[in-house]
């Protein structure tokens, strides 16, 4: 999903890549998400509901964008390993979500989570057995020859391995989390992954990339692959912002340790959680500046995103179930006058906002990274 400049740094790009951002085709199809996340109809529906989701999801090929496509995490387990694109292992997300139905409370069973990351082998090819690097004439030919480049993960597909076990650890914390009520706790609900590399694609991935921020903000969350190189990236930085500004648990980061392969609770505790601010894009490391105008339209949608307003939040707990009408306009006496909407209210000031990193308390890591992790002092 990344332009060929970006992915020589390894990073991975939110929306439609340098070269194509000057492509007028492809700019339209931008506008036109941007314009979708900025509207009335976007911003009221219900992404913690079924029904909202799919209005959410349904709105995004209404608008002329591509559906969204996601990976089960099941069918990660069993390859061990992140899919290109052209393998077909993803599949339609509208479909997902009505496939796994809702649960009691009416949320959805499939839970949507966007992972963001920067690719370990941007210059790999497969096909070669080796790196080449963007600008070189070797590459040039082989591209041309139909050669395939880029890799997200290394040889021992350590990342894959991370998220597959996160994944099953998110599973087991959801059900002694109270602040993931927003996420299903039925015993069947499945965990469902936007990775760019899967379900972007690869091939020809224009299209899908403009509409990277409305796959993001359908998402419930976001969980990072977070280094310092991560989050210094502009592009990561949208992402978070995006997530800030749409997603259900956006004011949080889940992140995936390096080489996580497991976690257990210590003294009843789950996780750590650090405050960060959501750093403003406009400041981030950028491979190809011409991505600068960009960076700036999408900061702009998500600082005027009313998705989490204190009157939208009001709405949305009062009206998203008989239950929660209830609890919220007769036993709370309407939110207390708004106040705990007030409290749970969001908006994005780049640079200022701030989002809780949180981490698995008694994390295992794969003893190949602990291994990395001893030679880098002296690397």
């Amino acid at each position: 999903t990344q332009s060929e400049a970006a992915k020589d740094s390894g990073e991975s790009p939110m929306t439609r890549s340098a070269e194509q951002a000057i492509d007028e085709a492809q700019a339209k199809l931008g506008e036109r998400c941007e314009r979708l996340l900025a509207s009335s109809a976007w911003n009221k529906a219900h992404t913690t509901t079924q029904n909202g989701l799919l209005k959410r999801l349904q709105m995004i090929p209404d608008a002329g964008l591509n559906p969204m496509r996601v990976v089960a995490h099941s069918r990660l387990k069993q390859l061990g390993r992140i899919p290109r694109s052209h393998e077909g292992h993803q599949e339609d997300a509208i479909a997902a979500v009505r496939r796994c139905g809702a649960d009691g409370g009416n949320h959805p069973k499939a839970v949507l989570l966007f992972y963001s990351h920067r690719w370990k082998r941007p210059n790999w090819s497969e096909d070669l057995g080796k790196d080449l690097p963007w600008a070189s004439a070797e590459r040039q030919q082989a591209m041309r020859e139909g050669k395939r480049f880029g890799d997200p993960d290394d040889a021992a597909r350590s990342k894959a391995k991370a998220l597959i076990a996160y994944g099953d650890w998110l599973k087991r914390f959801r059900k002694h989390s109270s602040w993931l009520a927003y996420i299903s706790n039925a015993a069947d609900f499945e965990i469902f992954w936007w990775i760019d590399w899967a379900s972007t694609d690869q091939d020809a991935p224009g299209p899908d990339m403009a509409a990277l921020p409305a796959f993001a903000a359908a998402c419930a969350g976001i969980v990072a692959a977070w280094s310092p190189e991560y989050a210094s990236r502009a592009w990561c930085q949208v992402e978070l912002l995006m997530a800030h500004a749409f997603m259900t648990l956006g004011e949080r980061v889940f992140v995936v340790p390096d080489g996580f392969a497991g976690a257990e609770p210590q003294g009843g505790k789950w996780v750590t959680k650090e405050t960060v601010a959501v750093s403003d894009p406009a400041a981030g490391q950028l491979t190809n500046d011409h991505d600068r105008a960009v960076i700036r339209s999408l900061t702009g949608v998500a600082e005027r995103s009313t998705a989490f307003s204190c009157w939208r939040k009001c709405v949305k707990h009062s009206t998203e179930s008989v239950v929660s009408c209830c609890v919220c306009n007769v036993c709370c006496c309407c939110q207390c006058c708004g106040l705990c909407a007030l409290v749970r209210s969001r908006k994005v000031h780049p640079g200022q906002s701030t989002v809780e990193k949180v981490l698995p308390v008694g994390a295992t890591i794969a003893p190949a990274q602990q291994a990395m992790q001893r030679e880098e002092p002296d690397a």
